[in-house]
């Protein structure tokens, strides 16, 4: 018997008898043996509602034939599946169901792929004994991405069930009744929701379909690559569907991979980059002041001749690296050896510079790990969780979904500290759902953490492990969170002291207990000292290295975990190594068999202000777009023209690479091998669907040919050959699961600082800082959006049809003060400049508070937002501003 059954009941299914866990539906005991019993509308992912009648059973002392996807074993039960008598009530059930289907097959997108029409084959009686004219529903425009035929309706409900069950969108509902029952929006209109792709997916037959790749294939004529996700750090297993190099689509398995099937709309839509026709196919090189194409040859020899050149006349130091966290790890880790060795600087950062290098730090530094002390499944079977500073639907959505299974399947308690409120609209909102919704002032989250550790020790919760063993600590963080007093903490949150203490006894009294934070905590203002503020509070729950508990910062890029362990930042070797350790150097040149550069590295912010002042003349980017990233008072492009030779190394033709010397078109996900870290710390595999297209090449490859033309080869024949020396270097980097071995390693590092470590910055740490006045009436909040995440999705065709363009987002109490509409354009004015932009109503904003997607840049409603510069890691932090807002 299977050790892992805990509660054990045998029973036997068509003579083989069988022992499975108590609670188990007979359809899936069947399974375990080997059995698929036709069915319909029952799936895995959702509660059994046994309408379809197909999974007919008989079970012996029961008079009547039972719907096995909604009976539970019992011991001793005897199933009959292979006998005349239920035979003969599947046939009639599946009578009735093509009774009113259409014979589309031909030109429907299902077909080669349909459940219908697979069983038909086995269960479908030679000829109908229905004589009525079928139902006939009138074609109607559903939506921009997805079309919907309901004469192919078997009425299932699977799709109607996991918009609410699963996404908790409840976009989609039965109208009419009987066999004229139709999915449809109530009221009857257009599809307006999350557009997860979850409806096409689960659809049994082709009553759902993408309407982007629509009558342009048949399932037999497309090749299937399982790979990982380019856009957030959520890690989900998707499937491309490719022909004739082209992404047709995608699609997701049930029960595999982080995600178990789910995706969310840039998952499921967003893969039309890697076709457009926009893509880089011919290097660029500028002459005369015009970007003019040329052969590989003779732009890699212009780089590396003006690499050279300037190396020999400058130094290495003048020149710097900055590479996209959507890199696979592999390129990461060559990209920063090829600075490094070839080049011989640690001038090289990542995009993790704009916000989680505060979480990989603070967290290394307390854990000695930037990884997360929970899984996917801990969330799911957490008691309670907490969630700072992140919109997670919008940024990290299949995380969302375990938060929200958590919550809605298993009664976790959720406390959420947003400046989000209560709504009812199209995209589902976790505040919904919230048991504790603090509701805080915008960009005040350093200010909400400590009035959570506040109300800890004040109401006596803390643990009792850091009472016991941990006095000096806990005795300067009560001497430090008692000067903040609790009008002081509400007058910048607007939060109470109660709200606080009966968030912090729900969260002290879990056994166990998740913390997420996102950006809008690493991003923020004081964003290190946040997140190593929220730490303490993990360390005073006793939540931080617990069975079930943990601290999880979430990603908005897919590998920013992988960017920081291989070292693409430059204070750390691969591994977390100081790059300032001389034993960290002689471990890392010990593989490498050289010296590593001594002379301390330019974070990226750093490198601007050496180009600016003509100190770094030559900038080599990949996958980076900063004259489109940062706002326009960081003068960023006037530092890259005072460059020597800028390299920008792309997709696209970006605004950056529009200034730059040479151009060189680079290779999408799709196209190569390799492997992500998504922010959980696991290492996925990432699979080449089709080679480059004509003239692009992947980031990898593209470094190691720099190199041999500098005259120092990185030689290996694969990505494979990569990673392998990355776990020279990583011992166990391909091991996923927190190990014992991991735990006992962070206990280590959790107890140096709890002894000694903390009290180096812990008064600063916790030092009363006034908030900037807000003189407007309004205070903007730059943020992430569901249907974008970059320049990428910006080239994906379906993403665009849900949001061609940036929005100001506004509450409908304000918008009726302003006399603004959907649609109307306003005026946004901040000390920094003006702007015109488009309103849209979204009731999920509290009044006062307007919110812009990030991810567009027109018009520059970042520029709006002053910069501050975090002293200790340079990251830029640019989310909120105080605003007017006004009719045009």
């Amino acid at each position: 018997m299977n050790p892992s059954i805990k509660n054990p009941i045998k029973l036997t299914i068509d003579d083989q008898e069988i022992v499975v866990e108590k609670g188990t539906l007979v359809i899936e005991a069947a399974k375990q043996v080997g059995i698929q019993i036709p069915h319909f509308c029952y799936h895995p992912k959702l509660k059994p509602d046994a309408n379809c009648r197909m999974c007919l059973v008989q079970i012996e002392k029961m008079p009547k034939l039972q719907t096995s996807c909604s009976t539970q074993v019992a011991e001793g039960m005897v199933v009959k599946i292979n006998n005349p008598i239920v035979k003969e009530a599947q046939f009639g059930v599946m009578q009735f169901i093509l009774a009113n289907h259409p014979l589309d097959c031909p030109i429907c997108d299902q077909g080669g792929e349909c459940h219908l029409q697979d069983l038909a084959h086995v269960y479908s009686p030679p000829m109908s004994e229905f004589e009525e004219v079928k139902r006939i529903f009138i074609k109607q425009y559903f939506s921009p991405v997805i079309e919907k035929e309901m004469n192919r309706c078997i009425q299932c409900m699977r799709c109607v069930r996991y918009c609410d069950e699963v996404m908790d969108v409840r976009a989609l509902g039965g109208i009419g009744r009987g066999d004229m029952t139709e999915i449809s929006v109530f009221p009857a209109k257009t599809l307006d929701c999350e557009f997860c792709g979850g409806c096409v997916q689960i659809c049994p037959v082709g009553a759902f379909v993408n309407r982007l790749p629509l009558y342009e294939f048949r399932p037999w004529q497309l090749h299937k690559t399982d790979t990982i996700c380019n856009y957030c750090g959520d890690g989900c297993l998707i499937t491309l569907e490719t022909r004739d190099q082209k992404v047709v689509k995608v699609s997701s398995k049930v029960g595999v991979g982080r995600n178990e099937g789910d995706l969310c709309t840039k998952g499921f839509f967003g893969y039309e980059f890697v076709n457009h026709p926009d893509r880089l196919k011919k290097p660029l090189v500028k002459k005369k002041g015009v970007l003019t194409e040329v052969i590989w040859d003779e732009a890699l020899e212009t780089v590396a001749e003006e690499l050279t050149r300037i190396k020999a006349e400058y130094g290495p130091n003048a020149i710097g690296g900055l590479i996209t966290a959507r890199c696979t790890n592999e390129e990461l880790y060559l990209f920063q050896k090829f600075m490094r060795l070839a080049i011989g600087t640690n001038n090289i950062d990542s995009s993790v510079r704009y916000g989680h290098i505060h979480a990989a730090q603070a967290m290394k530094r307390v854990l000695g790990t930037n990884r997360w002390t929970c899984s996917y499944e801990d969330i799911v079977q957490a008691d309670a969780i907490l969630l700072i500073g992140a919109d997670i639907t919008e940024a990290n959505p299949v995380v969302g979904l375990k938060v929200k299974e958590a919550v809605r399947h298993r009664g976790a308690k959720l406390i959420t500290i947003e400046p989000y409120q209560r709504n009812v609209a199209p995209i589902s909102n976790i505040v919904n759902i919230a048991t504790h919704p603090l509701q805080l002032a915008a960009g005040t989250e350093w200010w909400a953490v400590t009035g959570m550790i506040k109300a800890l020790i004040e109401e006596h919760l803390v643990d009792e492990a850091v009472k016991t063993g941990h006095a000096a600590y806990l005795s300067q963080l009560t001497q430090a969170a008692g000067k903040i007093s609790w009008n002081q903490i509400k007058d910048t949150t607007g939060l109470s002291a109660d709200s606080f203490k009966a968030a912090a006894k729900t969260l002290a009294q879990a056994t166990r207990g998740i913390i997420l934070f996102g950006s809008g905590v690493t991003r923020g203002t004081k964003g290190l000292e946040t997140v190593a503020n929220l730490l303490d509070l993990a360390i005073l729950t006793g939540k931080i290295n617990r069975e079930g508990c943990g601290v999880a910062p979430l990603t908005e890029e897919n590998n920013e975990q992988g960017a920081v362990e291989m070292g693409a930042v430059p204070g750390w070797l691969p591994g977390l190594r100081e790059a300032t350790s001389s034993e960290a150097r002689s471990q890392v040149g010990a593989v490498w068999r050289e010296e590593l550069p001594q002379e301390a590295g330019a974070t990226f912010l750093e490198m601007i202000e050496r180009a600016r002042r003509g100190e770094i003349k030559a900038l080599y980017l990949i996958g980076e777009n900063p004259i489109g990233t940062l706002p326009a008072s960081m003068k960023v492009r006037e530092a890259l023209e005072n460059l020597e030779l800028l390299i920008c190394q792309d997709l696209f033709l970006t605004q950056t690479g529009e200034i730059a010397s040479v151009v060189l078109p680079a290779a999408s996900y799709a196209e190569k091998e390799g492997t992500f870290t998504n922010h959980e710390g696991r290492v996925q595999q990432v699979r080449q669907a089709f080679g480059p297209i004509d003239g692009s090449r992947p980031d990898g490859e593209i470094v190691t040919d720099l190199a041999r033309l500098i005259g120092y080869p990185l030689e290996y024949d694969s990505p494979k050959a990569v990673f392998q020396e990355i776990q020279r270097l990583i011992p166990g980097y391909h091991v996923t699961a927190l190990t014992a071995e991991r735990r006992q390693a962070v206990a280590a590092a959790l107890n140096r600082y709890l002894d000694q470590d903390f009290s180096k910055d812990l008064s600063q740490r916790y030092a009363l800082t006034t908030p900037a006045a807000n003189g407007n009436p309004y205070t903007l909040i730059l943020g992430p959006m569901l249907f974008h995440s970059g320049k990428l999705s910006l080239k994906s065709e379906g993403l665009l049809k849900l949001a061609q363009e940036g929005r100001l987002q506004i509450n409908k109490e304000d918008a009726e003060r302003l006399g603004l509409k959907d649609g109307d354009p306003a005026r946004i004015a901040s000390d920094q400049g003006r702007a015109e932009v488009k309103v849209k109503i979204n009731s999920k904003l509290p009044a006062g508070l307007v919110f812009f997607p990030e991810h567009f840049n027109q018009p520059s409603i970042k520029d709006l937002i002053p910069v501050s510069v975090d002293p200790e890691n340079r990251v830029p932090s640019y989310r909120t501003a105080s605003v007017t807002v006004e009719r045009i």
